[in-house]
């Protein structure tokens, strides 16, 4: 019960999480402009904002956010 009332109110305020997984290669895109990472292991692992822009992901504890829309030179 708890689970799926976190998850409606992830979606319900257009986050996106990743919690706990431990991924080797492939790509993750982000589905919305808000994403928080927590205790996850990715290697090789390639990380895309909702537009499909490359972002490098450092070591440690942290959440991305994006402000702003990028102008056109990125």
């Amino acid at each position: 019960m708890i689970t799926k009332l976190a998850i409606w109110w992830l979606r319900k305020r257009n986050l996106t999480v990743l919690i706990g997984h431990d991924i080797t290669g492939g790509e993750i895109k982000a589905r919305y402009n808000k994403v928080y990472l927590y205790d996850n292991n990715l290697r090789d692992a390639v990380f895309k904002d909702p537009y499909g822009i490359p972002f490098d992901i450092p070591e440690g504890k942290f959440s991305y956010k994006r402000t702003k829309e990028a102008g056109a030179n990125g």
